[in-house]
């Protein structure tokens, strides 16, 4: 089991936005959580990526017990365990796409900097990208930049990566691509991915999808 969940809840201004939500995802699964806007699948995603904290419940990620971690305990393991794609990129415009996938791993700081740039680009070789190291994000393609934000998010050989309607910015065929290369990520490297769509072509390729609707987990 990669990810467990217990009993999540969550209220913002004291409005529910999470009413007990438990869910459990098997390493190498790539998971689906749809729904209607407002149905709580953000919120659910940044609890169990750690980037929000849950009003109450558990979260569990290989075996991690990280509400029981203190600030600094939990972007440590955050940035060393958990990768992150969003709709939007969020690539740093004024760097390479190469310097941008190492970023990570340079907060990280437990290898060289040489050794960080010879992983980079076999992971961009991997994604189809090696020919674009030393382009910035300005001079890349909407797919391009989103395969440079798939590598930067697996630079540091995450447990999980979490993504927020990551096709959501992508024509058809780019976005296809882009889930036929989450799916041979998962194949290759047992990667665990678990991704907030809309996306219908996305939710039935999916290992297991979940439904979410008024806070809770309706369906399996």
């Amino acid at each position: 089991m990669m990810i467990e969940a217990i009993n999540l809840t969550k209220s913002y201004n004291n409005v529910p936005i999470l009413k007990g939500v438990s869910l459990t995802i098997n390493k190498g699964e790539v998971v689906a959580i749809v729904g209607p806007s407002g149905a709580g699948k953000s919120t659910l995603l940044q609890l169990l990526g750690t980037l929000d904290s849950p009003d109450s419940g558990e979260v569990r990620i290989n075996g991690q017990l990280l509400t029981a971690l203190k600030d600094n305990q939990l972007s440590a393991f955050r940035n060393t365990n958990i990768g992150f794609v969003f709709q939007f990129h969020h690539l740093l415009p004024e760097f390479t796409a190469l310097e941008n996938v190492c970023l990570p791993a340079y907060i990280k700081g437990s290898l060289s900097q040489a050794e960080i740039t010879a992983q980079a680009i076999e992971l961009m070789r991997y994604l189809g990208i090696e020919s674009r190291v030393s382009h910035k994000p300005s001079q890349l393609s909407g797919g391009e930049q989103q395969r440079v934000a798939v590598a930067r998010a697996l630079i540091n050989k995450p447990a999980v990566i979490f993504a927020d309607e990551p096709s959501g910015n992508l024509d058809t065929q780019h976005a296809h691509e882009l889930h036929e290369l989450f799916f041979k990520l998962s194949k290759d490297f047992e990667q665990t991915f678990v991704i907030v769509t809309h996306n219908n072509e996305l939710a039935k390729m999916a290992n297991k999808l979940f439904v979410m609707r008024d806070g809770k987990l309706v369906n399996e």
